[in-house]
């Protein structure tokens, strides 16, 4: 009796592993708002499903909402790298190859601040455009605040 009530607690007290990452929640809102209102002449994507660690935040000091942080961003640990899905994606999806002329989706990284955490995400087609995009998020990471859209022809 003693060892089942102890399983229960121990149990309720781990993590599940559902718990949705700051990246996802910020991948899922990029697909849901942002690809629709940007991308929706594309039928097919590329996309990476791991997010990197060295995503240079660099491109805030165009964003208005976020330019009084640059320092901070750019002072602050980037969070690891961890798998996200594509799920929420209207059209389908493909692995990255580097010679497809296709469009090309990846999650940069995710630096956090005491009050903010900020998911950097590009979309770019080669030789020819990358849309930069940083989402702020709540400090929990659960809620999209902000989206910052910078863009550059290459």
């Amino acid at each position: 009796m003693q060892l089942s009530i102890l399983w229960l607690f121990i149990s309720l007290l781990l993590p599940t592993g559902d718990e949705l990452t700051p990246e996802q929640i910020a991948t899922d809102y990029f697909f849901e708002n942002i690809f629709e209102q940007d991308l929706s002449d594309y039928r097919v994507i590329e996309f990476n499903a791991l997010t990197e660690q060295n995503g240079y935040f660099g491109i805030v000091v165009n964003c208005n909402s976020i330019r009084t942080l640059f320092k901070e961003l750019e002072e602050a640990t980037p969070g690891t790298s961890v798998t996200v899905d594509a799920s929420k994606c209207p059209v389908r999806v493909k692995k990255i190859r580097d010679n497809s002329n296709r469009i090309k989706i990846e999650v940069k990284s995710r630096k956090d601040l005491s009050e903010r955490t900020f998911v950097y995400i590009t979309a770019y087609r080669r030789l020819r455009f990358v849309n930069h995009y940083i989402l702020t998020l709540s400090q929990e990471g659960t809620e999209v605040l902000d989206v910052c859209r910078v863009s550059e022809i290459i």
